[in-house]
């Protein structure tokens, strides 16, 4: 065995990265915590695992986490969106849109596509802003029966800058793998903040308000809608035969692509609860939630604590069916009232329909037996 001894390698020539049997070496930053992408894998869905009939007025997180499937216009095509199992090597998951109503051909200002954002605070070691400003690379594994070129657009939402690359699907209902790199921006900021910095969009469908103008690969300010979407001619909701599935999404500082940042489930999850914190109903039993005290015969308080902090204090908090244990071994539905809402706590004041309560006792707030009963605080970006 030998041993090599050097204080520095270097590619023989800029950019090109160095590997190491076999494996591709990061061209800038870490090793580990690489990947700023959030449920990169598609292994965490915690609202639902599929849901159908997704068309006009459904832009929203629906099954994968920090996946957000985006409509607009005046379309009549109408998807399925799911976690699929159907994945290439190394992975148990993706996200799958399916169409379930064609709609031939898109209307001018017809868009759909899978959004996932950013925090400001998470992109500040591109240094973008600045005379150091860092190359970024986008890798992925898509799948579709749609040949042709697909448009991923990037946007700088704290100085509305963006720009556009088209990557083509060669082979239908094959996985392939995907990198697109996108060049520093010295002129343009991220935000060291919680609020949104960068999205990107995978195009899936465009009318000609976002296709008849001048694409850019390279970042440049005011955004028009004109220029968004040059060059797509993919249109997965032609026909009820279409499909796009994609996974192992990875964005990672520098010109190269690495091999995927596996993560842990829990560590995945966690991160996922940062935006959206969902408990649902464990089949038809009672899933208790919070602990409380009844502070006057018809109302109860309780403290729901938060696995980890929120990006922000919650945005909204839902609940698809309460029940309460009172007075050791009663029950009663209750309804929320009233909320303080934090982002490592969430107090709730609820109310009961007549007076059953005893002032002072302690209760437990529970989901009732529905299998569909939920509560969830969100944060999204």
């Amino acid at each position: 065995m030998s041993t090599i001894k050097v204080n520095n390698i270097v590619p023989p020539n800029a950019g090109e990265g160095v590997s190491i049997d076999g494996l591709q070496m990061p061209t800038a930053g870490p090793l580990s915590n690489r990947n700023i992408v959030i449920n990169g894998a598609m292994r965490v869905a915690q609202r639902a695992t599929s849901v159908t009939g997704l068309g006009n007025n459904d832009s929203n997180y629906h099954t994968v986490d920090r996946f957000k499937f985006t409509e607009g216009g005046t379309h009549t095509f109408e998807l399925t969106m799911a976690q699929s199992t159907d994945a290439p090597t190394g992975f148990s998951n993706s996200l799958r849109l399916d169409t379930t109503t064609a709609q031939a051909n898109p209307n001018a200002s017809d868009q759909l596509f899978i959004e996932h954002r950013v925090e400001g605070q998470d992109l500040q070691p591109l240094a973008y802003g600045t005379a150091s400003a860092k190359s970024f690379t986008l890798s992925f594994w898509v799948k579709s029966n749609v040949t042709g070129n697909y448009v991923v657009w990037f946007r700088n939402h704290n100085n509305e800058a963006s720009c556009s690359h088209i990557y083509t699907i060669n082979s239908s209902n094959v996985w392939e793998y995907k990198t697109i790199t996108v060049s520093g921006d010295t002129a343009n900021a991220f935000a060291n903040d919680n609020t949104l910095g960068l999205s990107w969009r995978w195009i899936l469908s465009t009318g000609s308000n976002f296709t008849s103008g001048t694409a850019s690969q390279t970042w440049v300010p005011n955004i028009t809608d004109v220029n968004r979407y040059v060059g797509q001619t993919a249109n997965i909701v032609q026909s009820t035969d279409n499909d796009w599935s994609i996974t192992g999404i990875q964005l990672e500082v520098g010109s190269k692509s690495t091999p995927f940042e596996h993560r842990s489930y829990s560590d995945e999850l966690q991160r996922c609860q940062r935006y959206l914190f969902r408990v649902n109903a464990i089949s038809t039993d009672q899933t208790a939630i919070a602990i409380g005290h009844n502070h006057t015969t018809n109302g109860c308080r309780a403290i729901i604590h938060l696995p980890v902090s929120m990006r922000a204090e919650g945005q909204s908090v839902t609940e698809g069916g309460l029940d309460l244990l009172y007075d050791n071994s009663n029950e009663i539905g209750v309804s929320i009232t009233s909320l303080d809402e934090g982002t490592n706590a969430v107090g709730i004041i609820c109310t009961a329909s007549g007076s059953p309560f005893t002032v002072g006792r302690a209760n437990f707030l529970r989901l009732n037996d529905d299998a569909n009963a939920f509560f969830q605080v969100e944060s999204e970006l």
